[in-house]
């Protein structure tokens, strides 16, 4: 199965698909005639904002794992104080 860092991967791989795909839309609705949501705007679209996200996974995944390490180092001193 997946732990959480994996599922916190994903999800942050995916928000940045999201957030470029959004960005290419308005882009190119603001340049051309084209509407935000013609299929002609929407699918190139979506393909440059999942290789964007593919190029960055390196760097999204090293700052997930150094988030997660920082979360579990404050949980286990947390519980040593205790």
């Amino acid at each position: 199965m997946f732990n959480k860092t994996e599922i916190a991967k994903y999800a942050v791989n995916i928000v940045v698909a999201a957030t470029v795909t959004d960005a290419c839309c308005t882009l190119i609705s603001a340049n051309t005639e084209l509407e935000k949501d013609a299929k002609i705007v929407e699918l190139p679209s979506a393909v440059v904002g999942y290789v964007v996200a593919a190029k960055l996974r390196t760097r999204t995944d090293a700052m997930v794992d150094k988030t997660a390490a920082k979360i579990k180092n404050f949980r286990n001193r947390k519980d040593t104080t205790k």
